[in-house]
């Protein structure tokens, strides 16, 4: 299939290859944040981000958190998808 075809049969169905793959880094990057011994470094190099900073912008953008506030607190991240797209973290945490 081209590149062209992809384009539009993603467009009938009102998606864009930028939307599916940043909404697959989302999904991963959560799922590699709550195992404790992956880094920073080792998610952004997982997920195919040039560096860390690029992956910590990423992240800031959607959740509103930065990916080391979660690994040095005790927080869980769950992911809840809104209606219009949205990303949100609730933050869960251990303990009392």
């Amino acid at each position: 299939m081209s590149s062209r075809t992809l384009t539009r049969r993603l467009a009938e169905d009102g998606l864009t290859y930028k939307g599916l793959l940043d909404d697959v880094r989302r999904k991963l990057a959560l799922q590699y944040l709550k195992d404790r011994r992956i880094g920073l470094k080792k998610v952004a190099y997982l997920l195919g981000y040039s560096g860390v900073s690029a992956f910590y912008d990423a992240f800031h953008r959607w959740t509103g958190s930065s990916p080391g506030w979660i690994l040095k607190s005790s927080a869980t991240p769950e992911v809840f998808e809104e209606g219009f797209g949205g990303c949100f973290v609730a933050e869960t945490f251990s303990g009392g």
